[in-house]
């Protein structure tokens, strides 16, 4: 069984839509500008010739930095796929992006309780630098 992970593209819209009605994410339009923006990123994985996952992530300027930092935005990976080693490879392809825009660092939030995410996030390197760390959100529409 072979997991290939590449990037994707407007073209792609009809493989973004389909993983995105299997995870029951509703009301999804693909929005052109993304594709359009090369700071940003989306990640389709296949496994043995099936659409398993996808990862978006945003380059964002650092003011403190010279440098550009990856924001992991959402990874996700169909049920069906899961527990083989997928959202690892999607990470990993990402690091090595992010390395080739020269990014500084990639960061991810998650929850504590999301288990799955901290333990792959954990596997590929990543660090909890604060245990109290907390996320707030302002929903503006």
């Amino acid at each position: 069984m072979t997991t290939v992970i590449k990037e994707a593209f407007l073209e792609n819209a009809n493989d973004i839509l389909y993983l995105f009605e299997k995870l029951n994410i509703k009301d999804v339009a693909i929005n052109d500008e993304f594709f359009s923006n090369n700071m940003n990123v989306l990640l389709l994985a296949t496994y043995s010739n099936q659409l398993a996952g996808f990862l978006y992530a945003y380059v964002l300027t650092d003011i403190r930095a010279n440098k550009d930092m990856m924001f992991l935005y959402s990874i996700d990976v169909l049920e069906d796929f899961r527990r083989k080693g997928i959202a690892t490879q999607l990470i990993e392809k990402l690091k090595a992006i992010a390395r080739d825009r020269e990014c500084c660092e990639v960061f991810v939030l998650t929850n504590k309780s999301n288990l799955a995410a901290t333990a792959v996030y954990e596997k590929t390197g990543g660090k909890q630098l604060h245990s109290d760390d907390v996320m707030y959100l302002y929903e503006l529409l």
